[in-house]
This record gives structure tokens, sequence and C-alpha cells, in this order.
């Protein structure tokens, strides 16, 4: 329970910093703006039906949704992400595009996403679940983070991730569990920290780093099977998972492993 009460206190510290960290939104807008005015827009902004999006390069004939107009039209209600904004293909999910948006519940990706911005949904307290298309192949730093209400995450079959960022799903309160991609070969550092119900996680054949704290404070974590592709490990990787057994695929921990990897001295089979 000391163990558990500083790693809390801990990752608590970490987010208020984190908190004073967010980039602005566009130009001058804080963390718990939605989207910009539409005096406030960068000359590459527009506006399309209630979204605000910009051109992935002059001739690409794509583009990155950047905000929400009015986020009060989605209150309660699925949101559904065009596949297309006039005849250019939607492909991303721009940086903190819909950052501390209170109104959403529930989003639908297209299937030709291919991106998803750092702190794209930061927290969005009402967000329960989404879906993460199979093109999906870049997820930001912080882009579910202190999502309060995110229980469900699903990768679609053929998902094309092969890292989870820093702090991608961090302070999580309610994500009890998920299947992780099989192309997955990083987890960086604090990315499931202090998901306090998380009781499970499938981690790939093919991953290869897990880095430091990443799953820290994940108080109800039972167990954990280590697949032999593991080659680093950071420090405190599960420092305050006091009811954690973590199942090792090799007999012998790699030198290339942090040494305090298992600070918290979670049981070993």
């Amino acid at each position: 329970m000391i163990k558990n009460r500083l790693a809390k206190a801990a990752t608590v510290a970490v987010l208020i910093c984190t908190a004073f960290m967010v980039l602005f939104l566009f130009t001058g807008c804080s963390p718990s703006s939605s989207s910009p005015t539409d005096t406030d827009l960068p000359e590459d902004v527009r506006k399309g039906g209630n979204f605000y999006y910009s051109d992935v390069s002059d001739d690409s004939g794509e583009v990155i949704i950047r905000g929400i107009v009015n986020p009060k039209e989605i209150d309660g209600k699925p949101l559904q992400i065009p596949s297309a904004i006039g005849n250019k293909k939607v492909v991303g999910i721009g940086d903190n595009a819909f950052n501390s948006v209170q109104e959403l519940t529930d989003i639908m990706l297209p299937e030709d996403i291919e991106t998803i911005g750092s702190q794209a949904f930061y927290n969005c307290d009402h967000l329960a679940r989404i879906t993460i298309p199979a093109k999906v192949n870049y997820i930001g730093e912080g882009a579910f983070e202190s999502c309060d209400a995110l229980k469900v995450v699903r990768f679609e079959d053929g998902s094309a991730i092969e890292k989870i960022e820093k702090r991608t799903f961090y302070g999580c309160a309610l994500l009890d569990n998920i299947k992780l991609p099989s192309s997955l070969k990083t987890i960086d550092e604090y990315a499931f920290c202090n998901d306090e119900s998380l009781t499970f996680i499938d981690l790939p054949m093919k991953l290869e780093s897990i880095g430091s704290y990443a799953f820290c404070a994940c108080d109800k974590l039972e167990e954990i099977s280590v697949p032999s592709s593991v080659k680093n490990m950071g420090a405190h990787v599960f420092f305050g998972c006091d009811a954690l057994t973590i199942y090792l695929a090799s007999k012998n921990v790699s030198s290339t492993w942090d040494p305090n990897w298992n600070s918290s001295g979670c049981e070993i089979k």
C-alpha cells in the first residue's frame, strides 16, 4: 500500500507537470479550449461542416481534421468523422483536435485514417469507447491521456501500429482490459501508467521494448506475460503494481533490461 501511494503521488506529479507543458491548440489557445474561433484560424485552416481541417499538402488531395466548430452539436451523440471533405480524403486527426471536448462520448473514425495526433483526445472526460482503424500507423503522445471514462479501445484486425507513444493511455481510469495489435513493437514511457482499473493486457509476440513506468500504478493488474522478443525494459515498469504476477517467456532476464525494471518486487514466474 505504501508503494502504491508513492506511485500515485509520483504519477499525479507527472500529470500536473505535463498539463502545464501541453502545446497550445493552433495559436494562443489553452488546453481547455477545444477549437479556435474563426478569427484565430491559421491561414491553412478552413471550415467544412462542423469541422476545421487543413490540407496535408497543396497537391495531395488529402486533409487532416484540426478541430470541431460547435461541440454542442454532438452533445451526447456519436460523432462520425467524415471520410472526405469536399473531394478530399480525410487521412488524419491533428494534434489537440478534440482536446478537452467534454461533449464527446463516442467517435467513429473512417477506414482511411492513418494518423492520430498528439493529445488529440486529451482530457475528453466522457469519451467511453474508440475503435482504431487498421490503417492507423501513428498515434501521438498523450492522444487519450486523462480520458477518465474511456473503457473500450479496440484495434481493428490488420492494424499497422508499431508503437504506443509516451502517455498515450495515461490516467484512463476505467480502461480495464485491452488487446494490443500483433504489429506492436514498442510501448513507450508511462503509456498505461495510472490506469487503475486495468486488470488484463495482452502483450504481442513481436514486442521488443517497454519503456520506464509503462504500467506504473496499475493497481488491479493481476498478471502479465512478457514475450521473449522483449530486448529492452526500462526502469520501474511495474512500479506500484502490488497485485501483479509477471510471467517471463525466457528463463533469464536480458542483460539489456534496466536493473530496476521490477523495482516493486512483483512475483516472477
